[in-house]
């Protein structure tokens, strides 16, 4: 025989599956009528029954059953099919011979009031689970209400030092339990309750006590315990008691500009105090205040809440709303850190960028194009030019569409014409000039002797002048046509020089370096930097790309930290401010370009976008009008990593790239040049030009009709013959990080009636005519 039931309760699954055999109630196993018995096993218990009796919350003693048995050991379980209950256990407590002794507990925690029960089965037999026995103990337990304090919601108070709290009823403590004699250990000094003891259940009011409470964070837990049934249950309680707070009299200001609003809507004056009036002295509030925004001024900076309301004011500033673009903004100022005046600023005036063609001839009536932004028909009539109105010059307006005025100018004499919008606010709403030049000499073909790198010729137009952008020498090289050959003028230096372009004025050139942007005027050559510039000591090996389109705005990758990596931002030229020109989408393509390459189109419309590190290959074509993106995507779709040169037609109808790929608006690849070191594009986008390297530094220059699609891996038919180089163009420069091996040195560009080519060696800058 097996006398340690403990060894044996390890063997109930065994039995459990015989009982199971055997069926529900009293049969068999092959024992009599109740199963305790089969001839060679037996099993008896001391008692048929156990019945409890407590009340709920309390630990009830436990009472003892003993089985005696004739078979291998006892094992304890439940009746076939019966979940276990969680309220009842039994232990193991000793065997001797053949009796084995069991505790049965009872747990009753928060178990219902009212009477439960529950069978327990006694099982013995063979060691191997087979001549199975049973007999059946039935557990009772009568249950009746004991002690509970419960609160009815969560006891965190908020106060005003010396006047209201919340919740302002305070909070109810609900005490349940028969035959009870509670009380309240060690109640705060910081409550007040509506009893502290009792006898009986009932509810207690708890709430904050506010005689003498100073500011401050209070909490505890107290207990209320029952004297009779010896339970207690914990209570959190807190008061966050705060000191008068600062008020304002208007926090919210919804804000339309358009051209009939006045002035006096630029400026707003409120009152701050505080929630005691300003008569709670020592604790009146200083405070401070400053515009989270430069749209906004707030005077004064500082003030108390001590006597009588501050008055505090809030002015737009006029420079900057001089540059917004119509649409919604959301500028904010600060008070004390954390109270803010928000102000919903609707702007509806019209914006002008540019004027296309941004140069007329002086004495010659013309017809010109204002490109701006949310233009209606009233807006004609406030146009002006150099500050009178069109009617004063005897020119006319006619409205286009939203971002189009077509403008006829008569016969004016050389200047430059300042554009702007007359509005009751006095703001131009311009970055729009009309340059009037006297009639040019046409330029003609020649040499240029000078070394450098040329990364980019610009052709000046309204001075017959050449720039060439020399990134070895870091300065804007300047040639004139004097009538009869090109003449050296002196070179603005600009420190690690990277890009440059004709802003749309006539009047500025404006370059980019590996930290910083700065302007050129073209008539004294002094330059300038602009925008938000870094520390001159952040330098990144990357050239910076730019680009000037159409858009009263510079494009331009720049640092506007030493610790920021480059990006691409936006220079609006009305504020002088900068800013991401994309919104980020839900997909990173949309607007991440890493260290870009920019190119505008002739007319300034479109601008081309191409990163030229980290994996990924990002490119876009964006529409600068209508500020949407013509195409984009990555190396997944254009199946191109890197974008060291890119050059437009003058719509932006087709895309060179590397000097290499024409790609379309659709983004197709649609042909090839064949290996040159420099490239370029007609107006129309119907031709292709290509220096080609020779020999010796000469080379030669093709022409390519780029007008039908040949295949993205095909090159384009050539045009009529090679035209000669003779001069020595001196070696492409592929050393520099600027210049990647197969993308060099050599620039190029077209005179605007493309009779010219000029392209720009390592040792001459040449003038060629085209047939």
């Amino acid at each position: 025989m097996i006398e340690n039931t403990a060894v044996l309760r390890r063997i109930l699954g065994a039995f459990a599956i015989l009982l199971l055999l055997a069926g529900c109630g009293g049969g068999g196993g092959g024992g009599g009528g109740d199963g305790s018995s089969n001839g060679r096993h037996s099993i008896s218990l001391s008692t048929g029954s156990l019945s409890f009796s407590g009340v709920q919350y309390t630990t009830i003693p436990a009472q003892t059953v003993t089985a005696t048995f004739k078979g291998d050991g006892v094992a304890v379980g439940t009746l076939p099919g019966q979940v276990p209950v969680s309220w009842l256990q039994v232990l193991s407590t000793g065997t001797s011979g053949n009796q084995a002794t069991f505790s049965v507990q009872v747990t009753p925690g928060g178990l219902p009031v009212g009477t439960h029960t529950s069978t327990l089965r006694f099982l013995s037999g063979a060691a191997d689970g087979s001549s199975v026995v049973h007999r059946d103990l039935t557990v009772t337990l009568n249950l009746r209400e004991g002690f509970k304090a419960t609160a009815a919601a969560d006891m965190r108070f908020t106060a005003t030092e010396a006047g209201p709290y919340t919740p302002a009823d305070g909070v109810n403590i609900q005490i349940t339990g028969e035959n009870v004699a509670w009380s309240i250990e060690d109640p705060p000094a910081w409550l007040q309750f509506s009893a502290t003891s009792g006898n009986a259940r009932g509810s207690i009011n708890v709430r904050p006590n506010m005689t003498g409470l100073a500011a401050g964070y209070y909490q505890q837990i107290f207990r209320i315990r029952d004297s009779v049934s010896g339970g207690s249950w914990g209570m959190f309680a807190s008061v966050q008691v705060n000191e008068p707070q600062l008020t304002l009299s208007s926090t919210q200001f919804d804000i339309l500009l358009n051209a009939q609003t006045p002035l006096s809507a630029l400026q707003y004056n409120l009152a701050v105090s505080d929630t005691a009036l300003g008569q709670n002295i020592p604790k009146a509030i200083s405070w401070g205040a400053s515009s989270n925004s430069p749209l906004l001024t707030v005077t004064p900076t500082t003030g108390s809440t001590a006597g009588a309301p501050t008055t505090l004011t809030v002015d737009l500033d006029r420079d900057q709303l001089n540059a917004l673009r119509s649409g919604a903004y959301l500028p904010t100022a600060t008070i004390n850190t954390y109270t803010y005046l928000r102000f919903n600023l609707d702007v509806r005036l019209p914006r002008a960028n540019t004027i296309d063609p941004y140069f007329v001839t002086a004495g010659t009536p013309a017809t010109v194009t204002l490109l701006g932004e949310n233009l209606i028909q009233e807006d004609l009539a406030l146009l002006r030019m150099n500050g009178q109105p069109l009617s004063a010059l005897g020119a006319s307006a006619t409205l286009t569409n939203e971002r189009e005025i077509s403008l006829t100018l008569p016969a004016l004499a050389a200047n430059d014409y300042e554009v702007s919008f007359h509005n009751e606010l006095g703001l131009s709403r311009s970055a729009a000039a009309l340059k009037v030049v006297v009639a040019q000499p046409t330029p003609g073909a020649g040499d240029i002797v000078t070394t450098g790198n040329r990364v980019k010729l610009l052709f000046d137009p309204t001075r017959t002048r050449l720039y060439g952008v020399d990134v070895l020498h870091d300065e804007i090289e300047r040639y004139q046509w004097n009538g009869t050959q090109w003449v050296t003028l002196s070179s603005v230096s600009i420190p690690r020089l990277a890009d440059a372009a004709l802003l749309r004025d006539g009047r500025h050139l404006v370059a980019s370096t590996t930290a910083l942007l700065w302007k050129v005027d073209l008539d004294s050559g002094v330059a300038t930097t602009i925008g938000e510039t870094a520390d001159p000591s952040c330098i990144n090996t990357q050239a910076q790309s730019m680009a000037a389109p159409a858009a009263g705005s510079i494009f331009a990758v720049t640092r506007l930290s030493c610790s920021d990596g480059t990006d691409l931002q936006e220079l609006d030229l009305l504020s002088n401010v900068m800013n991401r020109p994309f919104t980020p989408g839900p997909a990173y393509v949309e607007w991440y370009f890493p260290t870009p390459t920019l190119a505008s189109s002739g007319d300034g419309r479109v601008l081309a976008i191409g990163s030229t590190r980290t994996s990924g290959g990002h490119y876009g074509l964006f529409d600068v009008i209508d500020r949407t993106f013509i195409d984009r995507g990555d190396w997944f779709r254009y199946r191109y990593y890197y974008y060291y040169r890119l050059a437009l037609d003058r719509t932006g109808t087709r895309v060179l790239i590397n000097n290499y790929t024409v790609r379309d608006r659709t983004g197709a690849d649609i042909g090839q040049l064949p290996a040159n070191e420099a490239a370029t594009l007609s107006a129309d986008g119907t031709r292709a030009y290509a220096y080609i390297h020779g020999a010796g530094g000469t080379g030669h220059v093709a022409t390519f009709d780029i007008t039908t699609p040949v295949g993205a891996l095909n090159v384009f038919p050539q045009v009529g013959a090679d035209i000669a180089v003779p001069s020595d163009m001196g070696a492409p420069d592929t050393t520099s990080l600027n210049f990647p091996t197969g993308y060099d040195s050599f620039g190029m560009t077209l005179s605007p009636d493309e009779q010219l080519l000029f392209i720009g060696g390592s040792a001459r800058i040449v003038a060629i005519d085209l047939p």
